[in-house]
């Protein structure tokens, strides 16, 4: 990889890895990991590129240094410069990642057949999101948390604005978000007569876990959520209570890089609230998550 003229930036050739700036690590299950060399501009600026869809005359922000990882290909090496992203975890040292950028999202509802009424949920929200945060959005029933969870997390589209996530473009490329992403509900509701952990088996084959690696993520978010003992439970036996962790244990199947949290203690009694407020401040540094939640609780 070496850097063209005017700052452009070439991509890898097709089955060769990158030599200069990056350095190749041993890693489980047949994964490779490729170290970017901060103090090589080339390598930086083409590690934004592939990450968060930087334009290839742009240069990362100073002092970015991080790691990629990357499935098993032949050789061992990312094909033709654009491998599917297993996982990232940046460590930034001076300027901020963003996250999620927002600007002017806007949303409006027709309801009424004979006589359409328009409902104006958001009206020009703009956020960001630094990585590795946790951003709380506080607002009264009805004032469009919800439906702006639902654009960041491309199931409704905005009539106005304009959205990064994960440095992809949140209109042109939902595909590539999707993955990276998962969105916990309050109101979350799963097939009644599933036990729980079928359940996050279910939703780990969705996410295109291979069998052992569910096996294991699924024990693992048993474990760490407290349902062990409720793993052969039916959905419709579970308290209130339980049945929010097994969401909050839904929402991290895929291991995303944001987690969009949509009153999450809501319906909770104040013990169990203050237990579930404490899993999410605790998945900052356990998952290296960034999370975006909405509530309507001032605590």
């Amino acid at each position: 990889m070496r850097s063209g003229s005017g700052g452009q930036q070439r991509g890898w050739p097709p089955g060769r890895c990158p030599e200069e700036g990056w350095e190749h690590l041993p890693r489980p299950r047949g994964m490779g990991m490729w170290r970017v060399d901060p103090s090589l501009p080339s390598a930086a600026s083409q590690a934004g590129k592939v990450l968060w869809g930087v334009p290839p005359n742009c240069h990362t922000p100073p002092g970015l240094s991080g790691q990629i990882l990357f499935p098993p290909s032949p050789g061992g090496c990312p094909p033709d410069g654009k491998p599917p992203l297993v996982a990232v975890c940046w460590k930034l040292q001076g300027g901020t990642m963003w996250v999620v950028e927002a600007e002017g999202l806007a949303k409006t509802f027709v309801t009424g057949w004979l006589r359409p009424r328009r409902r104006k949920a958001l009206a020009g929200v703009s956020l960001r999101v630094a990585a590795g945060t946790i951003y709380g959005i506080v607002g009264p029933n009805g004032a469009g948390k919800t439906t702006l969870l639902s654009i960041l997390a491309t199931i409704l589209t905005p009539d106005a604005g304009r959205a990064t996530l994960l440095g992809h473009d949140l209109r042109r490329e939902p595909a590539a978000i999707r993955p990276r992403l998962n969105l916990v509900s309050g109101h979350a509701n799963f097939v009644w007569s599933l036990r729980v952990a079928e359940i996050l088996d279910f939703y780990a084959r969705l996410y295109g876990l291979l069998a052992r690696e569910r096996r294991l993520r699924v024990e693992e978010l048993l474990d760490w959520c407290e349902l062990t003992p409720y793993r052969a439970v039916p959905y419709n036996e579970l308290s209130t209570g339980l049945k929010q962790r097994l969401a909050l244990a839904k929402g991290l199947v895929n291991r995303p890089a944001l987690l969009l949290l949509d009153e999450p203690t809501v319906g909770l009694d104040p013990d169990m609230a203050l237990k579930v407020r404490a899993q999410i401040a605790d998945l900052r540094a356990r998952e290296r998550v960034t999370i975006l939640l909405c509530t309507h609780y001032m605590r």
